[in-house]
């Protein structure tokens, strides 16, 4: 087949479309990406299967793209970040109010400040946890 010479390829577009949409390739499903191909292409009523293996060699390679990045960034010294889990939150909030019990068990008085910055070291916590 001829490659076009005006317009966009089919890999074009698709490499486009991913990138508007990152978080689509992480996806299992190519629900999204047909539901998108279907409304950017009015006369068609099904995506051809040509079509649809350029989309996931597209998502394949995008994928095989951001492994290779990760790695190289992990060999370069890079620390990857965790992002912290509701559990993970829950217990630290237990915690937390653990530490503040034995604050106030200890010496009410003198550790106010410290009792203060337990407080709002709850707070932040239960605020992460809403998000």
């Amino acid at each position: 087949m001829a490659k076009k010479t005006a317009g966009e390829s089919k890999m074009g577009y698709f490499r486009r479309v991913y990138e508007e949409n990152r978080p689509w390739i992480k996806l299992r499903s190519n629900a999204k990406m047909v539901e998108r191909w279907l409304a950017d292409h009015p006369g068609q009523t099904a995506m051809p299967d040509d079509v649809r293996g350029t989309m996931a060699n597209v998502k394949s390679i995008l994928r095989s793209k951001r492994r290779r990045r990760k790695k190289a960034a992990l060999e370069a010294g890079a620390v990857p970040v965790a992002k912290p889990r509701p559990a993970n939150l829950d217990n630290l909030e237990i915690e937390i109010d653990d530490c503040i019990m034995m604050a106030h068990r200890i010496n009410p008085t003198g550790m106010e400040d410290i009792i203060k910055l337990l407080r709002r070291a709850r707070k932040e916590v239960v605020l992460k946890m809403g998000q």
